[in-house]
């Protein structure tokens, strides 16, 4: 959870050291820290109170990431194309991970 806080925080120190920049690369790196890390850590996280391998925390964190960026695009008003570039990532995530029955939460 450190690590999410951490992540959202040089987030800000770089959105502030970096004001009115037209450089889509800081702003996606920005959007990425304060936006889609806490939905990939949180995702990370629901998988390991779940008991899940390792493979699987990381394709969580993966779909947690793109999905985070989604959502993030979508509210900073990016174009349908490159959002459904992190959708289709997310769900390709999303569909490697097992369909288990016996884990019910």
């Amino acid at each position: 959870m450190a690590n999410i806080i951490a992540k959202i925080n040089e987030g800000g120190i770089l959105r502030n050291n970096s004001l009115h920049s037209e450089n889509s690369q800081i702003n996606k790196e920005i959007l990425k820290l304060e936006e889609a890390e806490l939905m990939a850590g949180s995702a990370f996280l629901a998988g390991d109170l779940a008991g899940a391998p390792e493979y699987e925390k990381g394709l969580l964190f993966d779909y947690g990431m793109d999905l985070g960026m989604a959502y993030g695009m979508c509210r900073n008003g990016a174009s349908g194309g490159e959002i459904n570039k992190y959708l289709d990532s997310a769900l390709k995530a999303l569909e490697q991970l097992p369909n288990r029955p016996d884990k019910k939460c």
